[in-house]
């Protein structure tokens, strides 16, 4: 049986028609238009398919990290807890050692990273100006006070800068939750964390200096401010009634008496004269003001049996071989988390 030419012509086209569709579904996997998937991506599809970004490449753990300020390179430790997702803020707790210090020291000293991974949440520890070539370091806490081979102060360094370029940074690079960041220190670290508390208000929920005082010329808060203080009572180096001291060389140390800056927070955050007793167990003693305003209270704790260390780990060389009294009963890192925790900007 013979068919006409068209009607063999036509048959024929409708065949290789019928090839391309099967092409276009083996390359492009679709049984739709091939005009339609050949469009741009659509603002929501784009949603859909992010770029990578720096935090999901996120280094967890220990690691240092070198800035640039206006002082020259500086750099800080930042621990990263092992629970750490993008997703997820978390708070951001600034540590800094106390005079002759260092961040390193102050990170093996203290092992809050345990209580990071437990918990959940960033450590920054602050690296002060080293005095030469040694690995002693100073922070320029704004007072008038000499305290002998301070550089940072003797340089005018900005500590303030510093510690913004810190914040800056680790935000910039991970998941921070802007309403809860912290400061806490010690001994002049403390001192660096009551500067910050006058002058960088808008940044931080709460602080907690531990064994140093408010030695400012001027403090001038932009708004209340939750504050622990933690203070031993045997504390020669930075004594509750004050000091002049002469250490090594020509320093002095002229402190002022410690009570007066946790009033001078008191009267900042509008809190009544009346106090009463939140703890009192393992040689501590802590009161807290009456009538503060939602998210600034005003505490403090006093530890008996213990001198100028850090409450609740094992002293540090040096202040064993200065037979430093230390209180190890009462835990100032549970103590100051749980303070911290309870606190949003």
């Amino acid at each position: 049986m013979s068919f006409p030419r068209g009607i063999i012509q036509r048959r024929m086209l409708v065949f290789k028609g019928a090839l391309l569709v099967l092409a276009a579904v083996v390359l492009f996997g679709f049984t739709g238009k091939i005009s339609d998937h050949m469009k741009p991506l659509t603002s929501k599809e784009e949603e859909k398919t992010p770029a990578p970004t720096v935090q999901e490449k996120a280094v967890l753990g220990f690691q240092t990290i070198a800035i640039d300020t206006d002082d020259g390179p500086r750099d800080f430790i930042l621990y990263v807890p092992r629970s750490y997702t993008v997703t997820d803020p978390l708070p951001l707790v600034f540590v800094f050692h106390g005079g002759g210090g260092s961040a390193q020291g102050m990170a093996d000293h203290l092992g809050l990273n345990v209580l990071a991974d437990r918990e959940g949440f960033f450590i920054a520890y602050g690296n002060g100006t080293a005095t030469g070539s040694s690995n002693s370091r100073y922070w320029n806490i704004g007072s008038e006070t000499n305290n002998g081979d301070n550089v940072a102060k003797q340089r005018g360094v900005d500590d303030g800068a510093y510690v913004r370029a810190v914040y800056d940074t680790i935000s910039s690079r991970y998941s921070v939750d802007a309403q809860r960041v912290y400061a806490t220190g010690f001994s002049l670290g403390a001192m660096l964390t009551y500067r910050l508390a006058c002058e960088m208000t808008d940044l931080f929920a709460a602080v907690a200096p531990v064994a140093g005082t408010l030695d400012q010329p001027t403090c001038i808060p932009s708004g209340p401010l939750a504050l622990l203080h933690i203070h031993g009572a045997q504390d020669v180096r930075v004594p509750l009634n004050g000091s002049t001291e002469r250490r090594g060389g020509d320093g002095i140390n002229n402190w002022p008496p410690v009570a007066p800056g946790w009033e001078f927070w008191r009267s900042n955050n509008e809190c009544t004269n009346e106090e009463h007793v939140v703890y009192d167990q393992d040689g501590a003693v802590c009161t807290v003001y009456n009538g503060c305003p939602l998210g600034a209270d005003v505490e403090r704790c006093i530890i008996q049996n213990h001198g100028h260390a850090w409450p609740g780990v094992p002293p540090t060389t040096r202040a064993g071989l200065m037979r430093v009294p230390v209180n190890q009963d009462f835990n100032a890192n549970e103590y100051i988390w749980k303070f911290f925790a309870r606190h949003t900007r």
